[in-house]
C-alpha cells in the first residue's frame, strides 16, 4: 500500500510540474489562469502578467503541498534524495524564468 501511494504521489508531483501542458487547463488553476487571461477579463499587458504570476504562486503552493505529503511517506535516505532532486529542479526553474526574462525583457 505504501508503494502504491508513493507512486501516486510521484505521478502527481509530475504532473504538476508539466503544468503548462494540455493538461492544465482541466485542473482549476489552469481553468482560472485561462479565464483570466481571456480579453473579456484581462486587456492589457500587465492584467496578464499579472494572471501568469498568480498563476505560478498557486501552482508553487500545489506542488509544496504534494512535496510535504510526499516527505511524511519517505524514510531518511528518500527524504535526502528528494531534498537533492528539489533544489536542483528550483535553480533549473530559477535559470529558466531568468532567460525567459533577458529574452522578452530584452526585445522591449
Amino acid at each position: 500500500m505504501k508503494k502504491t501511494s508513493l507512486l501516486f504521489l510521484l505521478f502527481t508531483i509530475s504532473s504538476l510540474a508539466f503544468s503548462q501542458t494540455e493538461g492544465s487547463e482541466t485542473h482549476s488553476i489552469g481553468l482560472k489562469r485561462t479565464k483570466c487571461l481571456s480579453l473579456e477579463t484581462n486587456f492589457t499587458t500587465s492584467g496578464m502578467v499579472n494572471c501568469e504570476i498568480t498563476a505560478r504562486q498557486e501552482w508553487d503552493k500545489e506542488m509544496n503541498k504534494y512535496y510535504q505529503l510526499l516527505m511524511s511517506l519517505l524514510d531518511s535516505a528518500g527524504k535526502e534524495k528528494l531534498k537533492i532532486a528539489q533544489r536542483q529542479w528550483i535553480e533549473f526553474r530559477d535559470k529558466e524564468f531568468e532567460i525567459i526574462n533577458e529574452l522578452y525583457l530584452g526585445q522591449m
